[in-house]
């Protein structure tokens, strides 16, 4: 039962991952139509931001995949999880293409 356990925090923790990537498409499209200094500066600070998740969630992931302990640290690491998912959704609403 805790080898289950294990393998679902383990896709849990990529999910930050991949919503980082669609972040930084959906940045990177609105930078290029961005038209003030302020915006360009929230959308540049926001693909960085994301980069920089992608990068340490990442990480993380790997080190705990090799030392294959993650017990004693389950509940933090999930509420860094979500921290990490409800930035990039805010992002992705931030920087979604829209309708004009």
């Amino acid at each position: 039962m805790e080898r289950k356990t294990r393998m679902y925090a383990s896709i849990i923790e990529l999910i930050p991952v991949v919503l980082g990537i669609v972040a930084v498409y959906f940045a990177a499209g609105k930078l290029a139509s961005v038209r003030r200094r302020a915006d360009t500066a929230v959308t540049v600070l926001s693909i960085i931001a994301a980069i920089l998740m992608i990068v340490a969630q990442s990480s993380w992931y790997t080190s705990a995949i090799i030392e294959r302990n993650l017990e004693g640290t389950w509940f933090a690491n999930q509420l860094w999880t979500l921290f990490n998912s409800l930035v990039m959704l805010i992002i992705i609403i931030y920087s979604y293409p829209r309708k004009k």
